[in-house]
């Protein structure tokens, strides 16, 4: 929830719909709510963390080695890309398989055609 001082102005509705969308949010990304409650983010499994280091470094090395600092940079990058890519499937995988617990949007009435 929003502290009231930085509370935007909505109108009733306005404040139900959000209220409304942060609740299916919380239910088909619970990982995602719990993280975003708590301030932590995704981390390694202890017995995750020094394999990857060690994989990181020997990367880092080899790049250093071959392609100089270009090649260290280049793939100094792909690392933190995959390490991003490799959170979000985290936050993916700990949500929800089953969706039908959640309403569906409400629809807005299509206005009368006429014929």
């Amino acid at each position: 929830m929003i502290s009231p001082e930085f509370e935007p102005r909505l109108t009733e509705s306005e404040r139900r719909r959000l209220e409304e969308l942060e609740g299916q949010l919380t239910a088909q990304f619970p990982g995602l709510a719990r993280a975003l409650n708590h301030g932590r983010p995704a981390t390694l499994a202890p017995g995750e963390r020094l394999p990857a280091f060690l994989a990181a470094a020997v990367l880092l090395s080899l790049a250093a080695l071959v392609g100089g600092a270009f090649g260290a940079v280049a793939v100094a990058i792909t690392l933190v890309s995959t390490a991003g890519v490799w959170t979000a499937l985290q936050l993916l995988r700990s949500r929800p398989q089953q969706r039908s617990r959640t309403a569906p949007l409400p629809r807005k009435p299509e206005p009368p055609t006429a014929g």
